[in-house]
């Protein structure tokens, strides 16, 4: 069961930082065409 909990544990954390640098490239991406 600790096995389970951990590979989930794991997964929701690589979701959550693939999350927050998805959000920070597409900001760029704005950023970038605002100043184009």
């Amino acid at each position: 069961a600790s096995e389970y909990s951990l590979g989930s544990a794991i997964g929701v954390v690589m979701l959550v930082i693939l999350l927050a640098i998805t959000l920070v490239y597409l900001r760029l991406l704005r950023g970038q065409g605002e100043e184009l």
